[in-house]
């Protein structure tokens, strides 16, 4: 982290954070932050200059928050924002599944899903043996052949 007047720089690594992360995070900071993402020399780091919107008191804003406190807020709402993206990642196939299932049940879809509505939601892990079938809707010890 380093700073000229007024601004302050975020070096991040690309395998820690992602372009997307960190675009979504200064999405919700431009209120009270003017966010610039300048051209990186390396795929492994980029940058991130934040500087207030806001600096000064106002009638409308008597305390304004600091340039330090916001980047501390900043990188924050980069975590959030990472982990969010990760957890889309890993639930997509879970998601995709029970949206088709919604669909098609209403009557939106030309074909339905595979399976029947009274069955319970299964989503198979990629590269997962079946015996670690990650099922939604069943006890601990239900039969996987038994309708719920």
């Amino acid at each position: 982290m380093s700073g000229n007047e007024g601004s302050l720089t975020l070096t991040l690594d690309s395998r820690q954070f992602s372009r997307d992360a960190a675009l979504k995070a200064a999405y919700w900071f431009s209120k009270d932050l003017y966010i610039d993402f300048p051209p990186s020399a390396t795929e492994k780091m980029f940058e991130v200059v934040l500087r207030a919107k806001y600096p000064t008191p106002t009638l409308d804003n008597p305390a304004p928050k600091a340039l330090d406190e916001l980047a501390s807020e900043f990188r924050n709402a980069l975590i959030d924002s990472e982990l969010r993206i990760q957890v889309q990642r890993e639930t997509s196939g879970v998601r995709e599944l029970l949206l088709a299932k919604a669909f098609a049940e209403a009557g939106v879809l030309e074909s339905s899903p595979p399976g029947s509505f009274s069955d319970p939601v299964l989503a198979v892990p990629k590269k997962t043996p079946t015996s670690d079938l990650v099922v939604i809707g069943r006890s601990i010890g239900d039969k996987l052949d038994s309708p719920k």
